[in-house]
């Protein structure tokens, strides 16, 4: 991460979210230390879920050896973001209370340190090029990120700059609608695409509750509601990256999330989708894992303090 082995500072990074909050202090060369993660109370609101972030960053802190120095918290979010004012604008109803929250100010009050924030998927990204798939792939060009989780994330970035559009809307890709009939009739892609939707959806055929990786290996274990459940989460993953191809024409799609883990039940099929179809779009597997946003907070919040003290900042 452009730093030298002799760099003594430490970045607090967060992740919080609606079902779990994840932190490490992130050094110079972007390595997580002794991270950890703790079950989030997201669902008991705003209140709660802040108290869980600032125990697990104090106890972090209290854990920073005394040869390093802590010099900005990074914070990788749910919701939608305002960056440059770090304050939550719009959230789901996922962590009651969530929007409106001033994660700048949080992190000022809790542990005394600047702080950087951003939506959990442009986080990811930015740990995926920094220190993850793209490390030493310096792409140019539009790179593009979708993380397949409880909904669907992800990001935009051009020639090195993440785009986040007039409202920071962009890259919510689990908003985006699908479907043949009436506006009304459509749903969203965290309903289709989601590796929620998909253990859903085996759920109503089948009337019994498992994971997602469970999913995929009855599938390849011959059973066909599993199979076809499969196939048609598959076909709308595959209707969502044609869209990509003919909307952005991405240099490369990153793709992130839980599902990533069971890739060898569905990866050579997806690729044969879009190439039945004509289409040849770069698919690359996330490799960060858990770890993405806290790492791409924790680089962008490096940058920041950089840029700050180089113009006479903190």
């Amino acid at each position: 991460m452009n730093a030298t082995h002799h760099d003594d500072t430490l970045i607090l990074a967060l992740d919080i979210g609606g079902s779990k909050i994840r932190g490490a202090l992130v050094d110079a060369l972007g390595q997580a230390r002794s991270p950890q993660t703790v079950t989030s109370l997201g669902w008991q609101g705003a209140a709660a879920l802040l108290g869980q972030a600032r125990a697990l960053g104090e106890s972090l802190l209290a854990a920073t050896p005394p040869d390093h120095r802590v010099i900005a918290c990074g914070i990788s979010s749910a919701g939608v973001i305002d960056i440059a004012g770090a304050r939550v604008t719009a959230a789901t109803g996922a962590i009651p209370g969530w929007a409106g929250t001033d994660l700048g100010a949080f992190a000022r009050d809790a542990f005394n340190l600047p702080a950087f924030a951003a939506n959990d998927g442009p986080c990811a990204l930015w740990g995926e090029v920094h220190a993850g798939a793209l490390r030493d792939a310096s792409p140019s060009g539009t790179v593009v990120m979708l993380t397949l989780g409880t909904g669907v994330g992800g990001a935009v970035m051009h020639d090195g700059r993440m785009l986040t559009g007039r409202n920071g809307h962009a890259g919510h890709f689990g908003r985006t609608l699908m479907g043949l009939e009436s506006l009304a009739a459509q749903t969203t892609l965290d309903h289709l695409v989601s590796g929620k939707a998909l253990v859903d959806e085996y759920r109503r055929a089948a009337g019994i509750v498992v994971g997602g990786a469970e999913v995929f290996q009855f599938a390849a274990a011959g059973d066909d509601l599993a199979r076809q459940v499969v196939a048609a989460w598959r076909g709308n993953l595959a209707q969502m990256l044609i869209n990509l191809h003919w909307g952005l024409d991405p240099a490369v799609v990153i793709l992130g999330g839980g599902v990533i883990g069971s890739r060898a039940h569905w990866w050579t099929a997806l690729i044969a989708d879009l190439a039945r179809q004509n289409i040849d779009l770069p698919l690359v597997p996330a490799t960060l894992g858990n770890d993405a946003g806290m790492l791409g907070a924790a680089w962008r919040a490096r940058q920041q303090h950089a840029s700050e003290y180089s113009q006479g900042g903190r």
